[in-house]
C-alpha cells in the first residue's frame, strides 16, 4: 500500500525529484508487515504458552489445597484425640488408655 502512495506523490511533481529518484521499484516492493503465517506462528506460541501457565498453577494450586487438608485433618484429629478424658475402672483400678502420653 505505501508503495501506491509513494508513487502517487512522486507523479506528481513535474521534473523528477531527488528523493523519488533514490528510491527505485525494487525497494517499495518488499513488505515490512507482518505474514499471516507469522502471525499464525505468534498466537500459536502465545496459546500454547498459556496452556502450560494454566497447567502450573493448577499444580500449584492442588498441592497448596492438599496440605490445607491434611493440616485441618491432623488438626481436628489431636482435638478430637484430645477430648477423651482418662478413665478408672472401678472394679479392677486399673487405668484405660491415656491419649496425653502420646
Amino acid at each position: 500500500m505505501g508503495k501506491y502512495i509513494f508513487e502517487s506523490i512522486c507523479s506528481g511533481f513535474i521534473e523528477d525529484d531527488t528523493i523519488c529518484s533514490m528510491f527505485n521499484q525494487s525497494n517499495l516492493d518488499s513488505s515490512s508487515g507482518l505474514t499471516t503465517g507469522t502471525l499464525l506462528f505468534i498466537i500459536f506460541v502465545i496459546f500454547i504458552s498459556m496452556i502450560v501457565l494454566l497447567i502450573c498453577y493448577r499444580r500449584i494450586v492442588n498441592k497448596s489445597l492438599e496440605a490445607t487438608l491434611n493440616e485441618k485433618i491432623q488438626t481436628q484429629t489431636i482435638h478430637s484425640l484430645s477430648q477423651y478424658q482418662v478413665f478408672k475402672d472401678d472394679n479392677s483400678g486399673k487405668k484405660t488408655f491415656d491419649i496425653n502420653k502420646l
